[in-house]
């Protein structure tokens, strides 16, 4: 049964492969990519109206078509972002999902990885779409997050602080049920 993706701070690990996650780039315009390092840049905002931003940058996800075609590169810019649609989601336990990443537009388009490394819009019905894999951004990675970043004025600090606020607050109703929540 399909469930909503809750709000918060997620490393997206591709399918088939729990080392590699998606890594927001560096800088603003440049393409998603896969890798399997450890760093601040794999840490997601995904907030509850289907914006996807880098918790280290602030940069949100988006095309740079309108609407999206087919072989976009799924970039991140410094401009508001795109609002995906997280479907198909599945809880896998451990306050973990797995998903699809889908345009919002009348294309249908979905996040998929081409040759291994850089993340495009593909239509589902020439290929198979991967189920990514979101799993909550553990304490070390928020850490590192916080230490190595600048708070930044604006909308998306505003995001960040209420996504962790809505974090903790989710953290202390599943302690107080009794359950041993772990990320914070």
């Amino acid at each position: 049964m399909s469930v909503a993706l809750p709000p918060g701070l997620y490393e997206i690990h591709i399918p088939n492969d729990a080392k590699k996650k998606l890594l927001a780039p560096p800088s603003a315009g440049e393409t998603i990519c896969v890798g399997t390092v450890q760093t601040p840049l794999s840490v997601w905002q995904i907030s509850g109206n289907g914006a996807i931003t880098s918790f280290s940058t602030g940069n949100q996800t988006q095309t740079k078509d309108n609407p999206s075609t087919v072989g976009s590169n799924v970039v991140t810019d410094k401009a508001e972002g795109m609002q995906w649609i997280v479907c198909g989601v599945e809880s896998t336990g451990n306050n973990s999902w797995t998903g699809s990443i889908m345009t919002n537009d009348v294309t249908g388009l979905f996040w998929s990885i081409e040759s291994g490394r850089r993340i495009v819009l593909r239509n589902p019905a020439n290929e198979s779409i991967p189920q990514f894999h979101f799993v909550p951004a553990s304490r070390k990675s928020f850490e590192r997050v916080k230490e190595t970043t600048q708070p930044s004025a604006g909308k998306g600090a505003l995001e960040a602080i209420l996504t962790v606020i809505i974090i903790v607050l989710y953290m202390i109703l599943e302690r107080s049920r009794g359950s041993k929540a772990k990320l914070l």
